[in-house]
C-alpha cells in the first residue's frame, strides 16, 4: 500500500514516526502527574507537538487512521521509532 495513493494530508512515515515518538514521550511524562490534571496536560502537550511539527490535529488523526488501516506501514513506523529512541538513549548515556 502506497501512502501516495491517499490524501495529501497523510504524513510521510518518517514525519509520523517523529510525531508519534513525541506523543509517546509526552504521555509517559503525564502518567506521573496528578490524575486531575492529566486531561489538561495531555491537550497542552498535543497542541505543542502539533505546532512543533507544523501539523494540525486533523492531519494527525487522518494520518493515524491511515496507518492504523495499514498495519504493515504502522509496524515499520514503530520499528523505526524504537530504533530512534534506542539511539537517543545511547547518545544520552554518552553525555553522562
Amino acid at each position: 500500500v502506497s501512502q501516495s495513493r491517499y490524501h495529501s494530508d497523510i504524513l510521510p512515515k518518517d514525519s509520523m514516526m517523529f510525531v508519534m515518538m513525541d506523543i509517546h514521550l509526552a504521555e509517559s511524562g503525564v502518567k506521573t502527574m496528578n490524575p486531575d490534571s492529566v486531561a489538561i496536560n495531555n491537550k497542552t502537550y498535543y497542541n505543542f507537538i502539533f505546532k512543533k511539527h507544523h501539523i494540525s490535529e486533523e492531519q494527525f488523526t487522518k494520518s493515524l487512521n491511515f496507518y492504523t488501516d495499514n498495519p504493515e506501514l504502522l509496524q515499520e513506523i514503530y520499528a523505526k521509532m524504537i530504533e530512534e529512541m534506542s539511539k537517543n538513549e545511547a547518545d544520552a548515556h554518552k553525555i553522562n
